[in-house]
Parts: C-alpha cells; structure tokens; sequence
C-alpha cells in the first residue's frame, strides 16, 4: 500500500499550523538527496544519529558510506510539548582523535538540540563536526545552519515523519 505526503491544519494559539505528513516512500527519496549532498562533499568518517528521528538517518547513511556510527539521545519534546531543558540526554563521550564527523538529525527546527550537543560536548561545527538533516527551519532561534539539508521547513508547519505515533494512527 502506498501513501503519499498530506496536510492537515491545525489552529493553535491562534496560529495555524499545517502539520506535513511525511510517509516511506517520500522519505526514502529525501534520504538519497540528502546522502548525493553529503558525498559530495566528502563522506563522513564518523556518523552521530540523534534519537529519536536521526536515527532513521544515520543508520543508513553510515551503512552507505560504510563508517562509524554511533546514537546519542537528547529529548526536548514529549509528543509537540517542548522543554527548556531535556527530560532525558545520554552522550557519551567522543574520542578526540575523530575526525569528519556528520552530525545527523531529522530536523533543525529551533537548534536546540545542536545547540545542547555543543555545550555538553564543545565540539564546533565546521571544525569538529558538519550537519545534516532532512529539514532545516532558517528562523530558528540560535540561527544553526546545517552544512547538508533537503528542505527548508516552512513557517507555521509541523513535519511529522513516518516513525511518528501520530503518523501510524493516521494510517
């Protein structure tokens, strides 16, 4: 069975929202445009999937480009209810010794969570470590630009991707 992208409006806060439904098969193509953009700037050494979405990323991307990959978690959001600080975060330590690392994520909305990693683990972008994701919001808060991106996410929307609980009751 095959589904497609759809669109559904939200009215929250006075603010519409448009959630974006994202099913497989559009995620597939997502994930290859977005391996094309990283190979061509050079394959990674050292692939880092964020937990939850990133995952989903990185995994294949580091079987592609036949690397290291490791998970780290860092949960801001409890369903669309957002945190100051995470309710739960595990990175572990990384070797100094890596290098050409790809940070990997579903997407960089505000940059909360990039911005959390480069606290904990003062690592910096562009000279440890290079981003990528599948959407990227340019408006959000601490102005993170990821060095590999498929979409910009547009104003007012809330992507859900496939792996989402809310995705699968949709269904």
């Amino acid at each position: 069975m095959l589904f497609r992208s759809f669109v559904i409006n939200l009215v929250t806060v006075n603010v519409m929202v448009r959630k974006i439904y994202i099913d497989y098969s559009t995620f597939g193509e997502k994930l290859k445009k977005l391996y094309r953009k990283i190979e061509r700037g050079g394959a990674p050494s050292v692939i880092i999937g964020i937990a939850n979405g990133g995952l989903n990323i990185s995994k294949p991307l580091a079987n592609w480009f036949q690397c290291k990959h490791i998970g780290i978690s860092i949960h801001f959001y409890d369903g669309e209810k957002s945190a100051g600080e995470p309710y739960y975060a595990h990175i572990p330590s990384i070797p100094t010794d890596w290098t050409n690392i790809l940070l990997v994520d579903d997407i960089l909305d505000s940059g909360t969570t990039i911005n959390y990693f480069t606290e904990r683990t003062k690592l910096v972008q562009g000279i440890n470590f290079k981003i990528a994701t599948l959407h990227w919001n340019p408006k959000g808060q601490f102005g993170i630009t990821p060095d590999y991106y498929v979409d910009k996410k547009k104003e007012n929307t809330w992507i859900v991707y496939p792996w989402e609980t809310e995705f699968a009751e949709k269904l």
